[in-house]
């Protein structure tokens, strides 16, 4: 709480001295070690936290902070291409989390792979029940007519699922 917002004033100073405090306490915690690598790209810019994101990794690979921190500092460094290979290792174990897809949709934007990009998003709300808006996206990454004839059919069928869920699920509101 108090290094956060001392970071968000912009009292590095201080906040490092939290943050030294911070360490002695609790010597090894992945929470330590986010607010770590956080306040190394506010003081010291996105590009000199990069190998505070990956040591810390290295020892808390599944703590999620630092993924998000570690994909949305490698995207803000223009290495999308990593930042897509990182969000997609955790989307191997962790498929319902929609700040995954998100990151992986700017990864994809960066690249403009459009279809990519408009798929991942579509995951994305998906995730917080918001099918209406999956569906769009998914309209739209087809209408953008990039892809290759497997993604596009695999977007094709998916937006069947999705219209297939979205129909069961008015039916079921339409008994009660």
């Amino acid at each position: 709480g108090l290094a956060m917002g001392l970071m968000r004033m912009r009292e590095y100073g201080r906040a490092r001295a939290e943050l030294e405090v911070l360490r002695k306490l609790v010597p090894s915690s992945p929470i330590v070690e986010t607010l770590t690598c956080e306040f190394s790209v506010q003081a010291n810019g996105a590009g000199k936290a990069l190998p505070c994101y990956r040591e810390a990794l290295k020892r808390y690979a599944s703590y999620r902070a630092l993924v998000y921190g570690y994909a949305n500092t490698l995207l803000e460094t223009n290495r999308p291409q990593e930042a897509l290979r990182l969000v997609e290792a955790r989307l191997q174990v962790i498929t319902d989390d929609h700040r995954l897809y998100l990151l992986q949709a700017r990864g994809y934007a960066a690249l403009d792979k459009r279809l990519a990009q408009h798929r991942a998003q579509a995951e994305a709300y998906v995730r917080t029940g918001n099918l209406m808006a999956a569906m769009e996206q998914l309209r739209l990454g087809l209408k953008s007519g990039d892809g290759d004839f497997y993604q596009v059919s695999s977007a094709e069928s998916r937006l069947r699922e999705l219209r297939k869920l979205d129909e069961e699920m008015r039916r079921e509101a339409g008994k009660r």
